[in-house]
This record gives structure tokens, sequence and C-alpha cells, in this order.
């Protein structure tokens, strides 16, 4: 790659005409570079998944997003560590997830369409950047979603239509 930003957009020809016609009227996207403000947050669990840490230690991986408020649509995440030090700490979590029986439950999609109340804390590291931590969540109810307008309509079974030129049959 030669680094020039005209050879990596519209598939390297270098043409910029249809990116930034109209550029006056687009709207920036929002800056989520910050962490959220302490404090506690209403949010619904939208993904778990097994991930390693740089370090090799493994997690379960909670994407919980924000749904009400100033912060609806932002992102928190939370590692519930996997080893034999924090057993005691993940299976009480798991739980309040209905995961009881995390050998089979976490290879398979989270149980949706829970709402939890999160206690979001921030934590500095060695430089002074700042980051979210979830300090503890807790399950407020399963719900159900709200029926998606453009998703596929299920078919309603038929019966099969009467046979228009099959001979009457007496009697």
């Amino acid at each position: 790659m030669t680094g020039r930003f005209g050879s990596i957009v519209n598939g390297g020809d270098g043409n910029l005409d249809s990116i930034f016609n109209d550029w006056d009227k687009v709207q920036s996207a929002d800056d989520f570079g910050t962490p959220l403000p302490a404090g506690k947050y209403v949010c619904v669990w939208k993904k778990g998944e097994l991930t390693t840490s740089k370090k090799g230690t493994v997690s379960y991986k909670l994407t919980l997003e924000v749904e009400t408020g100033d912060h609806a649509g932002r992102k928190v995440w939370n590692d519930i560590w996997l080893t034999p030090a924090s057993r005691h700490i993940a299976k009480r979590d798991l739980e309040k997830l209905g995961i009881t029986n995390p050998r089979e439950q976490l290879s398979q999609p989270i149980p949706k369409w829970l709402r939890l109340q999160v206690q979001v804390g921030l934590q500095a590291d060695d430089s002074g950047v700042e980051r979210n931590s979830v300090l503890n969540f807790k399950v407020l109810e399963k719900f159900e979603p709200e029926a998606d307008p453009f998703a596929p309509q299920a078919e309603e079974p038929t019966t099969p239509a009467a046979d228009l030129f099959a001979p009457e049959s007496e009697g």
C-alpha cells in the first residue's frame, strides 16, 4: 500500500467525487471517544462471547447497550473472568444471566432480551487514560422485543384450494 488516501478510496482509483459530494450537508458522527460518566444505567444485554485477554486469560465478555437517557445507544463491556481464582464471582454473575451450565451454555446464543441495571465506574490506567468498568449489575426483567417491521413475515398455512376442474362427485 502506498499510504495515499486516494489509493484506498473507491477501489483504489482515487475518485473522491462521490464521497465528497454534498460534504457540507453531511452530519458528523458523535464522538464516543470518552467513557460514560460513572453512574447507574439501564442497559440491554446485546452480546456474549468467550474471549481471551492479551495475557491469555479467558473471559465471557458481555456487550451491554445503554437503553435510555442522554447516553442511549452507547455501549459498555464487562468481562466475567473464567479462572480458578474467580470461579465464585463468575458463577454469581453467570447465574444472574440465567447461565447455570456454562460448559454448554457459553457456546450457545445468549438468552436474549434481558434488561439490566448496570453500575458503571471509571478506572484510570498508569498513563491516566480513563476507561469504564462495570462494578455490578442486576437483571431487571426479561422482555419481548418490539416486532421488527422489516422482518420476514411467517407464511400462514394454507388449505389446498378446491380443484375447479375436477368433476363433481355424486352423492
